[in-house]
């Protein structure tokens, strides 16, 4: 059998030991023979080299769960690191206790466990993979943010040189220095001074000035408004999506997919990108897990943004950058293709893009992509790379199970939508 199994009678004198248990703990037989004060189940935990599976914290002798057992307790799936001088790399397992009873008193405890090592470690890449595309979306938005910032700085900058060294000010207070002057004859000096006679010409041409002054005011005004609520509606949006629950819940598809978007739009208006979605042949909902989702989406058109600069580098870029995401059903699936005119993929590459690591960008980190095909792959769908060769754009085709993200197991016949 594969999994260990370990009895120890109510002084936890080992009664089975079997060579499963001996495989995935390390111990062979001749190495049973452990220091007397080893065998106490006191010491259990040093011995053997229990901790939880943080890989750090020891494992109290009154929570092991043989030392349970043994009490008469019924554990069940009890996750542990084993590390110790027989199995240095460390071993995960995962155990169940019983205990044994004669005929209602604990007599003893018996454990089986099983190796979780390989899971474990899939898991800890996960985690990490999902932490770092994690990092590059909030590098993402914080992009986005310096991006307004910036342009609400000029745009401060702009009113203060406006206001502080308003020439049309100036004009006015020379203006009103000369009725002060004339205050006695203004009559005779506006009919027959050469001067004067350029006061009424001149009050029409100042009010004109103000008028476009004020017009082009208004605008700035209006321009460092905007990029201010844009600030407000990516922190909103980012507030909204990390206060979101990890349970799947149903999230509006075109909300979502638009949030994504007023996030990067500084982003996009910097290349002159222009973007273009399509989900009319989609449904209205999506049952999923909302900021994994976002994250994914983010990661996936911050990968198409940098493909278009890199192919914008190379000199290579035909017309006008663009990106479109297509959102729509094909049989079970529903399908969100994000489509690029950027630097493409060669054919050599297609099968590399999602492995960690992997990056063709100096300076990049290779896990945006790796965390969104985690995502992908742990809600049961798949993730497709289509490009005809370097130069020729790409697609990043997202294919979810409708029976996994529709509450309504989709609003669509199956086979119907685009393509």
């Amino acid at each position: 059998m594969r999994e260990g199994v370990v009895a120890v009678d109510a002084n936890g004198n080992r009664l089975l030991f079997n060579p499963s248990a001996e495989r995935i703990l390390g111990f062979r037989k001749t190495m049973l023979k452990l220091p007397q004060h080893w065998k106490s189940p006191s010491r259990w935990t040093e011995g053997y080299g229990l901790f939880f599976p943080d890989r750090v914290t020891p494992i109290p002798a009154d929570q092991l769960t043989l030392v349970r057992a043994m009490r008469g307790e019924a554990i069940d799936e009890m996750e542990l690191f084993i590390c110790n001088p027989f199995k240095p790399e460390g071993v995960y397992v995962s155990v169940n206790g019983r205990p044994i009873l004669s005929p209602d008193t604990a007599k003893g405890g018996v454990i089986a466990f099983r190796d979780i090592t390989e899971r474990a470690r899939a898991e800890e890449s996960l985690a990490r993979a999902f932490a770092q595309g994690r990092l590059e979306v909030v590098d993402t938005i914080l992009h986005n943010i310096g991006n307004a910032i910036n342009s609400v700085t000029v745009g401060i900058g702009t009113l203060r040189e406006q206001l502080v060294e308003n020439r049309l000010i100036r004009r006015f207070s020379a203006l009103a220095e000369a009725v002060k002057a004339h205050q006695e004859d203004w009559s005779a000096y506006i009919e027959h001074d050469p001067q004067g006679r350029q006061v009424r010409p001149f009050l029409l041409a100042l009010a004109d000035d103000f008028s476009k002054q004020n017009q082009q005011l208004v605008r700035t005004v209006e321009r460092v408004s905007r990029r201010v609520n844009h600030i407000v509606d990516i922190v909103r949006t980012q507030r909204r999506f990390d206060s979101a629950s990890m349970d799947r819940k149903a999230v509006n598809l075109r909300q979502a997919i638009l949030g994504v978007l007023r996030m990067l739009q500084e982003s996009f208006v910097h290349r002159g990108i222009q973007t273009h979605v399509n989900y009319s042949n989609a449904p209205e909902e999506i049952r999923i897990q909302e900021s994994q989702f976002h994250q994914m989406l983010v990661n996936i058109l911050k990968n198409a943004m940098e493909a278009i600069d890199e192919l914008r580098q190379a000199g290579g870029l035909k017309g006008r950058p663009r990106i479109e995401i297509r959102a729509y059903v094909r049989r079970e699936f529903l399908v969100l293709d994000v489509v690029d005119n950027g630097i493409g993929i060669a054919q050599k590459n297609i099968r590399a893009v999602f492995a960690a690591g992997y990056t063709t960008k100096p300076g990049g980190s290779g896990l945006g992509l790796h965390s969104a095909a985690n995502f992908i792959a742990g809600s049961g769908g798949k993730i497709q790379p289509l490009s005809d060769g370097i130069g020729q754009g790409a697609t990043m085709r997202v294919m979810l199970r409708l029976d996994a993200v529709s509450p309504k197991n989709g609003h669509m016949a199956a086979g119907e939508g685009g393509g």
